[in-house]
């Protein structure tokens, strides 16, 4: 099966290596790339994201908005919100805007891809795609977060 990406980014630089880093997944597919917030919006519905990665920080509508929205309908994808913040000092709303996970631009690898959808499928509150392609969604995290390294450089929000 194969995991429906949107890279949602509005700078070309990141989103050329988070291309490449995509494409380098076995089973993943990246199916559209967002340049802001409203773009997702739109994107995701169309192209039946399964996973998409988030920057917090864009004009209009921020990575954590969008991410709200996308994960109020249902069924939504698995969103990681993605920056360059350590985890420890992420803004307000990050870890109660839907978001199954937060991940350090500098960490986004080939391993930590697989590691985030791996968790989000065994996340007892995922539910599946008609689909069955995997996770369409984890929850929120209104009971907190937890970090994940010593580093900060990602965190897991707790649902």
């Amino acid at each position: 099966m194969t995991v429906r990406v949107v890279l949602v980014d509005d700078q070309e630089p990141f989103r050329a290596a988070a291309r490449a880093t995509v494409a380098r997944v076995s089973g993943f597919e990246l199916v559209a790339e967002a340049h802001s917030g409203e773009e997702a919006l739109e994107l995701c519905p169309q192209v039946g994201a399964d996973l998409v990665l988030m920057d917090i920080n864009m004009g209009g509508i921020d990575g954590i908005e969008a991410t709200r929205r996308l994960t109020a309908a249902e069924p939504h994808p698995v969103v990681v919100l993605l920056s360059t913040y350590d985890a420890r000092d992420l803004p307000a709303g990050a870890a109660d805007c839907g978001a199954f996970s937060y991940l350090h631009k500098d960490e986004l690898s080939i391993r930590r891809l697989r590691q985030a959808w791996a968790d989000a499928a065994q996340d007892s509150s995922a539910t599946l795609r008609s689909s069955g392609s995997g996770p369409a969604g984890a929850g929120g995290a209104a009971d907190g977060a937890s970090i994940d390294d010593a580093a900060g450089g990602s965190m897991r929000f707790a649902s």
